[in-house]
């Protein structure tokens, strides 16, 4: 069996064991046929010599009762027919001794003991005997008979042409039929890995065999499946890097242009001007790279991390939102509200508070002065609600759908904005199974409407 397992070809496994089944299925076919007609011989044995031993009592009952009436116990011999030329018997009277016997002159005593009645296997003159003994009906005399069990032995040829081919062939041509069936379905995976093997990664098209078996289509199917997803996360990660580049170039050639304004500034308040755009400008980088920081931390987070929720609470959650935006919403006048019916959800903080702070950082950059943001939550259902509305310029409704891509700023041109903010929010959103929508908020600017499943 270790030998086997070492087989690294599972066609050549799958034969080799096949193989050995099927052989040992016939050897023990053959063996219990085998042991069948031994069994069947040896009761037509017992059989024939119970029923010579009767014969024996038949014809015996005449010299017996002259023995014992003149008390002559003279032994006489009798020689079988030549069909019978095997049997052996003995007539032994009880009181006396051997009266009759076959013309065996090597055998001085009884076949078996004369106390024993029944069957017995035993020898004589080393030739295997099987021997049987009974009593007559007036149990004045014992029969003992004996017949040699090689002339009983098993028939190979014929167990050979009527047992042994009539399962062999059947066996035989099943196991080529099916090596057969195997070699086709490894031709359609030896043909699929070279298929794979000159895949081309720039255009990971779909895979197509011209044979193939109902095994190897699901193979198939699913390594498609995996070229088209590989396929959309190299377009994505082509479009973020490109849109990536495109956002970190601006504020590194303003940077850059600023920079060269203050080497040139003749004054100090032209000097205060240009440093301050500067600093302007890193500040803009920094939160480019914090939002792409939040983003690919989000990414890489595994979807079924539902098992390691924990119960989170928005109320210390939004202080701290609140704490961590408090000088941007000084500068916009920016009041935030909380009223939050559920104040406990189960997540990940970290990412929850992801969320909400990107929310709240997108309300105060898009609202008026002094506008007012309300985040609240609600109880429907089994899910809690959370809503964040402004009075900023929404977003129209066809634009909605598009507006949680990646760097899509939705043609505001403020010097702030990144354009990454929903996309965090919606990965947020999906991690926690839940469901986003945008609307309009009574306030006349946008509602961003969050369901989250409570998992426990």
């Amino acid at each position: 069996m270790a030998e086997i397992l070492l087989i690294r070809s599972l066609q050549r496994r799958v034969a080799v064991v096949s193989s050995l089944a099927v052989g040992t299925a016939l050897v023990l076919g053959i063996q219990g046929a085998h042991l069948a007609e031994d069994k069947e011989a040896r009761q037509n044995l017992d059989a024939h010599l119970a029923e010579a031993a009767q014969t024996v009592i038949e014809f015996s009952k005449a010299d017996v009762q002259r023995a014992l009436a003149s008390k002559n116990t003279t032994l006489q011999t009798y020689t079988p027919p030549d069909a019978n030329l095997d049997l052996t018997f003995q007539v032994w009277l009880k009181d006396s001794g051997t009266l009759l016997k076959t013309n065996d002159v090597t055998l001085q005593g009884p076949l078996m003991p004369i106390n024993l009645v029944g069957f017995e296997t035993g020898t004589i003159n080393d030739v295997p005997v099987r021997k049987f003994s009974m009593i007559s009906p007036d149990r004045k005399y014992v029969v003992q008979a004996a017949e040699i069990i090689e002339g009983h032995s098993t028939d190979w040829p014929t167990m050979l042409r009527y047992y042994f081919l009539p399962i062999a062939l059947p066996l035989l041509a099943s196991m080529l039929a099916t090596w057969a069936l195997q070699r086709r379905s490894v031709e359609a995976l030896d043909a699929l890995v070279d298929r794979l093997r000159h895949i081309d990664l720039n255009n990971l098209g779909e895979v197509k065999l011209d044979r193939t078996t109902h095994e190897i289509e699901p193979v198939i199917e699913e390594v498609n499946t995996l070229f088209q997803k590989a396929s959309n996360a190299i377009i994505t990660e082509q479009r973020f890097t490109s849109l990536a580049a495109h956002e970190l170039r601006t504020p590194w050639a303003g940077i850059k242009a600023q920079a060269q304004l203050a080497l040139k500034a003749k004054n100090d308040p032209d000097l205060r001007e240009a440093l301050q755009a500067i600093i302007h400008g890193v500040n803009r980088a920094s939160h480019v790279f914090d939002q792409l920081f939040d983003l690919t931390r989000l990414e890489s987070t595994s979807r079924h991390i539902s098992a390691q929720f924990q119960p989170v609470n928005l109320t210390l959650v939004m202080q701290l939102i609140e704490d961590d935006m408090r000088g941007k919403l000084r500068d916009k006048n920016a009041h935030l509200n909380c009223r939050l019916e559920v104040a406990e959800v189960l997540g990940l903080e970290s990412a929850l508070y992801l969320m909400l702070r990107n929310l709240v950082a997108n309300a105060t950059l898009y609202g008026p002065e002094g506008g007012v943001i309300e985040v609240s939550t609600e109880l429907q259902g089994t899910d809690v609600l959370l809503r964040v509305d402004d009075a900023g310029p929404g977003i129209p409704p066809e634009s909605r759908d598009s507006a949680f891509e990646r760097f899509n700023r939705l043609n505001q041109n403020g010097p702030d904005g990144v354009g990454l903010g929903l996309s965090i929010v919606k990965k947020t959103v999906e991690l926690h199974e839940g469901r986003i929508h945008l609307d309009q908020s009574p306030q006349g600017g946008l509602r961003v409407e969050i369901s989250l499943p409570q998992h426990g």
